[in-house]
């Protein structure tokens, strides 16, 4: 059973007709009569009694005419949700990150990518560097936000921004007591080998 042929019988049901549905579906109507022939021998029943030149639906095709109509409304809306998709962005996309990243980088960035791309479902996933790298590979995510260097083959990476180390001190410490050191970025030039590679560490 085919889509025309049941848009073939639902307009000679509606029309009550085969010369005036030929008309409007441009067959001719010994073909119209063949299809609904077939569909009836498809079927093993009768659509329709044939009363000289008119036409009234039997039980069946009353039956069968409710089922058509369903049928071609949901094949229409199909075909318009496609026609949207082939138009618009729309579908999910999976994000994978690492969890520092997320609430203090992406916040606005994904509010934004929402309110431009309001079809496309965002699906975040956090874990750590090398378990989102092979959830990458296997297909699960389709881009990931890592901290560089990334050294695999598969794998092409675009350098998103860069964001400088900063070391956290407390006010006593050492280094913001010497004279004209007043900046944070001026106590970090100054602390010890010590410290910037204890802060270092703490980044990575």
């Amino acid at each position: 059973m085919h889509l025309h042929t049941l848009r073939s019988f639902l307009t000679v049901a509606r029309l009550g007709s085969f010369s005036r549905a030929a008309e409007l579906l441009a067959l001719t109507q010994p073909s119209l009569s063949q299809q609904i022939q077939k569909l009836e021998r498809d079927l093993g029943v009768s659509l329709f009694d044939r009363l000289g030149r008119n036409l009234r639906l039997t039980a069946f095709g009353e039956s069968l005419l409710t089922s058509a109509e369903r049928i071609l409304r949901g094949a229409k809306q199909a075909r318009t949700a496609l026609e949207a998709l082939k138009s618009e962005d729309s579908g999910p996309l999976r994000i994978g990150m690492i969890p520092t990243l997320l609430p203090y980088a992406m916040v606005e960035p994904l509010a934004a990518f929402r309110h431009q791309f309001p079809r496309v479902e965002i699906i975040l996933v956090e874990a750590m560097t090398e378990e989102l790298i092979s959830t990458l590979r296997r297909g699960e995510i389709d881009l990931a936000l890592l901290a560089l260097p990334i050294r695999h083959n598969e794998i092409i990476c675009s350098e998103l921004f860069r964001e400088p180390p900063l070391a956290a001190l407390p006010h006593t410490h050492f280094s913001l007591k010497k004279k004209n050191s007043r900046s944070p970025n001026s106590a970090w030039k100054k602390c010890s080998c010590r410290a910037k590679a204890t802060a270092s560490a703490m980044m990575s």
